[in-house]
């Protein structure tokens, strides 16, 4: 499945938990000061997370300084040797920079060293990172909370790379009639190049051509997990352009950032460049979802924005730094509720 999805669709799919590697680079945990030269070395925090006000700003503050070296022409080392846990949306967010990084600057070359921490060491294995650092690794172990996850990426609407998340041989349960898990992430990718109109980035472009969206996904414990990250200009960036009127009431009502406000409004009343009711309603099933189903869950960062649908609670936050493009995760169970 995974040549056929490679070859015929322009999808790259990664079934990290069954490829090998070679384990040339050992440990490659260097005291303090030593490093390659040639290199710009970057510390990665202790969390990787797009959380709280804090780890947020520190994330992307290192992402810029990141651009900044990458488009002075310099190579890059990053240290993860502090880092101790990696949380979903903050590992997916800067893969897919590091990801389009290497797009757009083939001679850059970008290395890592290891964690003093296994697990983590076997997250950054799995969802690909150690591969887009050509770092070589053999996986000691098998953790429960790391095997199942899975990384896709590609260029177009989703279609049939949607086999990767949601494996047609896989036994699952009858899913639903209301979990539409293909159309939310129809929905998603096709956002990455339709609904986000490309303008130029504060950081550095986008090559579309090459990558448009970046997707982790698990299925476990009878729930089934998807994060999809564009790097578009973003649901805020947006909405002026495929919904003005919608635009101009939230701007009129609310005193401040409107960012959050945006993305809830674009749940609840959906639209797309084409003007066509039946387009773009992925999310707002989702969204519904985890409104009625406590054991469901919606997160959404965009621009300054984040809106969360939890236990069946609305929660929005404007934060002072954009987030450079979009993420949408969801949480979903595979059951109907008893």
């Amino acid at each position: 499945m995974i040549s056929r999805v490679n070859d015929r669709h322009r999808y790259l799919s990664i079934f990290f938990s069954q490829k090998k590697h070679s384990n040339t680079n050992k440990k490659m945990i260097f005291p303090k000061g030593r490093w390659p030269a040639g290199y710009s070395v970057f510390t990665m925090p202790e969390r990787i997370l797009l959380g709280k006000q804090p780890d947020r700003d520190f994330l992307l503050d290192k992402v810029r300084k990141l651009h900044r070296a990458a488009n002075d022409g310099k190579n890059i080392w990053l240290d993860f040797s502090a880092t101790q846990k990696v949380y979903t949306h903050g590992m997916l967010y800067f893969y897919a920079e590091i990801s389009n990084m290497q797009n757009l600057y083939p001679k850059f070359r970008i290395r890592c060293n290891e964690s003093r921490n296994t697990k983590v060491n076997h997250v950054l294995d799995q969802i690909g990172l150690f591969a887009l650092c050509k770092h070589g690794f053999t996986p000691q172990r098998e953790y429960e909370d790391v095997v199942h996850w899975r990384a896709v990426k590609g260029i177009k609407v989703i279609g049939k790379a949607f086999d990767s998340i949601v494996d047609p041989d896989l036994d699952l349960p009858d899913l639903p009639d209301d979990l539409d898990i293909f159309g939310a992430c129809v929905e998603a990718t096709k956002n990455a190049f339709i609904h986000a109109y490309i303008e130029e980035r504060q950081l550095s472009a986008v090559a579309n051509d090459q990558t448009a969206w970046w997707m982790f996904s698990q299925i476990k414990d009878g729930k089934i997990t998807v994060a999809i990250c564009d790097l578009g200009i973003g649901i805020p960036g947006t909405l002026p352009k495929t919904n003005e009127n919608m635009f101009m009431k939230v701007r009129k009502a609310i005193k401040g950032t409107i960012d959050a406000h945006l993305i809830e409004n674009a749940i609840l009343t959906p639209s797309s460049r084409t003007r066509k009711g039946y387009r773009g309603n992925g999310l707002k099933k989702i969204a519904k979802i985890a409104m009625d189903d406590s054991r469901a869950s919606l997160v959404i960062h965009s621009g300054r924005g984040y809106v969360e649908i939890m236990k069946g609670h609305w929660n929005k936050t404007n934060f002072t730094q954009k987030f450079p493009g979009t993420l949408v995760a969801w949480k979903l169970p595979l059951e109907k509720q008893k």
